[in-house]
């Protein structure tokens, strides 16, 4: 409950300090590309409930249907003229603050996936790794923050494969760590390093504060230099 009335409370807060911002790229959305603001997909939340995630547009309506589907690269030629900007500063997820106020999700706990995805996680880690709210951001999010880029280092035919072989299980693992270290110091503790990541590279990200965490070594499978 207290967490839940954290999430309430630091949600609206958010969203009333960052309504400037938000407003200037919904303007900007509305004025470029096809005027979408948001996209909207359906997702699998706590205990297998599907909802639907908001977020800011950041690729073309047919995106899913051209060339590349499913990975997305940075210089992608699906993606509208904010859109690398919003998806590499994670800006695109700030809608789900509404997410949040709805009581769809928390402000931590696992990123919330597509059907098919969250039953390949569920055959890894068990449908009770999933039986606590998503969240707009979480532990493998911050070490995984840089997905797009180490999925890019990998050749198209094998992403998937990868995937599903390497990134996801990784997920998973942090997913159940959450379940069982769930607090409201952990939740705080998320929060901090998720501003932190921002600005900050992982290595020198004081993960420690998440006792037990899951390390991982995608970052040096696939070459990518730095932050994972």
């Amino acid at each position: 409950m207290l967490i839940r009335f954290l999430d309430f409370v630091l949600s609206l807060l958010a969203l009333m300090v960052l309504f400037p911002l938000l407003l200037m790229i919904a303007l900007w959305n509305v004025m470029t590309g096809e005027h979408q603001i948001f996209y909207r997909q359906s997702r699998i939340g706590r205990a297998g409930r599907p909802f639907e995630i908001l977020k800011f547009a950041t690729m073309l309506k047919d995106s899913p249907n051209m060339a590349g589907a499913g990975f997305v690269e940075a210089n992608d030629a699906r993606l509208l003229p904010l859109g690398a900007f919003l998806r590499k500063t994670k800006v695109n997820e700030l809608p789900q603050l509404l997410n949040v106020l709805r009581g769809d999700m928390s402000l931590v706990g696992f990123r919330p996936l597509a059907q098919a995805s969250y039953d390949t996680a569920v055959g890894i880690g068990g449908v009770f790794t999933y039986k606590v709210q998503p969240g707009i951001t979480s532990p493998a999010s911050i070490v995984l923050r840089n997905e797009e880029e180490i999925l890019a280092n990998v050749s198209a035919c094998e992403r998937q494969h990868f995937y599903d072989t390497k990134i996801l299980p990784t997920k998973v693992a942090m997913d159940r760590w959450w379940k069982d270290n769930r607090s409201v110091y952990n939740y705080l503790a998320v929060i901090c390093l998720t501003a932190m990541a921002l600005f900050v590279p992982l290595h020198l990200l004081p993960l420690k504060l998440l006792a037990d965490l899951p390390s991982t070594s995608l970052g040096q499978e696939v070459g990518v230099k730095g932050d994972v």
